[in-house]
């Protein structure tokens, strides 16, 4: 069979470009030093080179996240360290005046000034700024989060950069975390009107809500009578529950109002303030030194106050009403036992008001009659007998005042009933005058109130028996929620202090393991761009030697061309 010229020509065009092509592509490969071209150079190594690039070029945008972040947490280290030192060396002068006191009015005046640049440095330590940005006022970071009296303005979510996949850190901090904020001075809205969330029967109202001060009046247009109940249900003038209140959170949430149509709310309700623990701490003992009674300082001292000490405490009566366990005994079986001594009042027998209590060596004694003894009480049983009652077969009742503040310093129990009547002057009076608070001709406790920075009367207790350094408070009933806890100065400004501390160390450990993953990350972008480089540069040698190859078949071609273009037939017939 006789190949045509015009096949061996086409063959011949075939074999040329292929060597052609062989010849571009490893001269370009050596140029650019790349051996993917194009993707059709090969599909595979591409696909593998472009994920490659896409989890570096994502390596890349968390590195830059990580460098910000690590400015970020410098500058909050940074502050959470000045704050720690200016507050240790601070204590230390405080204990210094709890131990010496001061010795005139100029000396009293140079401490507080101290203490007042200790404060507003604090202060200015929380409000730092990253360029225009404060740094501790969550998402809400163009406005001081903390005011001239250290009261937290800032938000109470913060703001996060990702630095790894599913991982994210806060680049923006909560200021009331950060440096233990503490709920202070109360304040109280009247008339709210609050809307309704998305229809979801939710209702966002100030945060830290005083429990036992929510009044809902009204809720679209239709009057209502709600109230909390202090253990965070919203009642009806029934008791029944319609809704829920998160204290902390500020958020009520009303059960038959979600899906209804959204609706606002008119409501009172108190909340507090949240001001820097150790802020709080020094302005408070600036307030004593104010008051001219030092001693004070070694007193525990209410978290909160009143606008005024001769004002009725808004409490509620909690009373416990029982009858005799049978016939003539006399004896009244309490629910819950151990009893503590000194806690039980009896407001009324049979009907009648009296004025009886327990006085700590098993009996009851009549306060209005010279503490004459009118029956006993088991502590550890819990039951209480009343003499008078075990001759008469009638059904006998006692009720008991539920509401009660006792101090005890491990020697010496003093206590008091209070109810909806009583002022805080009063509390000062009952304590103070009690028959039982004396040893020796000497008071034992001494209750007091001073006038804080915020206008409001703090409510303190001073253990005066210099042989006991401990002081128990224990408070029940409402005034427990409207004057919250009672802590020794010292104790408060050390519980802040570590609470600081802790902030710190936990920001430590964050840049630590940041600096770790920061480390993981640039090494894992070096491994990826070495796998980068593997599938797509060219190996130089290996190309060279293949470029030589396709040279050398090109020339062999052209030469076996030019050698078979001698045997064509139209050449032989036109010699």
């Amino acid at each position: 069979m006789r190949i045509s010229d015009l096949g061996i020509f086409n063959r011949y065009l075939r074999y040329d470009r292929i060597q052609q092509a062989k010849i571009q592509k490893y001269s370009n490969q050596l140029s650019s030093g790349k051996k993917i071209l194009s993707p059709s150079d090969s599909a595979i190594d591409n696909a593998r080179v472009m994920r490659l690039k896409s989890i570096n070029s994502e390596i890349a945008s968390y590195l830059r996240n990580m460098d910000f972040v690590q400015t970020t947490q410098n500058i909050a280290e940074q502050s959470f360290s000045n704050v720690i030192d200016a507050a240790s060396e601070t204590k230390v002068d405080i204990v210094q005046l709890l131990n010496t006191g001061v010795l005139d009015s100029e000396d009293a005046n140079i401490f507080k000034q101290y203490l007042q640049n200790t404060r507003n440095y604090i202060i200015n330590q929380a409000n730092t700024k990253v360029g225009d940005n404060y740094l501790f006022g969550g998402i809400k970071s163009q406005e001081e989060p903390f005011d001239i009296n250290g009261y937290y303005h800032g938000e109470t979510t913060d703001t996060k950069a990702p630095i790894a996949t599913g991982t994210e850190v806060p680049i923006k901090f909560i200021g009331s975390q950060s440096f233990s904020t503490e709920s202070s001075k109360r304040i109280s809205i009247v008339n709210g009107s609050i809307d309704e969330i998305d229809d979801s029967g939710i209702y966002q109202l100030k945060q830290n809500i005083e429990p036992k001060s929510v009044v809902i009046k009204q809720i679209g247009t239709t009057s209502v009578n709600y109230t909390d109940d202090g253990q965070g249900n919203i009642i009806d003038n029934t008791n029944t529950v319609v809704g829920s209140i998160d204290y902390e959170k500020g958020l009520v949430t009303l059960i038959n109002e979600s899906g209804n149509g959204s609706a606002s709310i008119q409501l009172d309700y108190d909340y507090h303030e949240q001001k820097i623990g150790i802020v709080k701490t020094i302005d408070d003992i600036n307030s004593i030194i104010d008051s001219g009674n030092i001693a004070w300082l070694h007193g525990t001292i209410s978290q909160y106050g009143f606008q005024d000490p001769t004002s009725l405490l808004k409490v509620e009566n909690s009373v416990t009403q029982l009858t005799e366990t049978s016939g003539t005994s006399g004896t009244y079986q309490l629910s819950n036992t151990p009893i503590l001594t000194k806690s039980i009042f009896i407001q009324s027998h049979n009907g009648s008001t009296v004025n009886w209590k327990d006085d700590g060596e098993g009996n009851i004694i009549d306060l209005d009659n010279n503490n004459a003894i009118v029956g006993s009480v088991d502590y550890t049983n819990g039951t209480i007998t009343i003499t008078s009652d075990q001759s008469d077969s009638t059904s006998n009742t006692i009720t008991l005042n539920n509401n009660y503040i006792r101090l005890d310093n491990g020697q010496n129990v003093v206590s008091i009933a209070y109810d909806q009547n009583t002022t805080l002057n009063d509390i000062l009076t009952k304590i103070n005058t009690a028959t039982d608070n004396s040893a020796n001709g000497k008071p034992i406790f001494e209750a007091f109130t001073f006038k804080d920075s915020d206008g409001e009367y703090r409510l303190g207790f001073l253990n005066k028996d210099e042989e006991t350094n401990q002081l128990d408070v224990r408070i029940t009933g409402d005034l427990a929620i409207r004057t919250g806890s009672f802590d020794h100065i010292l104790e408060k400004f050390d519980r802040h202090l570590s609470n600081i501390e802790r902030s710190r160390s936990k920001l430590g450990t964050e840049m630590k393991l940041l600096e770790n993953l920061k480390e993981q990350h640039e090494a894992f972008q070096v491994n990826y761009k070495e796998l980068i480089s593997k599938l797509e540069d060219a190996d130089f040698s290996e190309t060279i030697t293949e470029l030589e190859k396709a040279k050398t078949a090109y020339e062999a071609t052209m030469a076996s061309f030019m050698q078979n273009r001698d045997l064509s037939l139209l050449k032989y017939f036109t010699r």
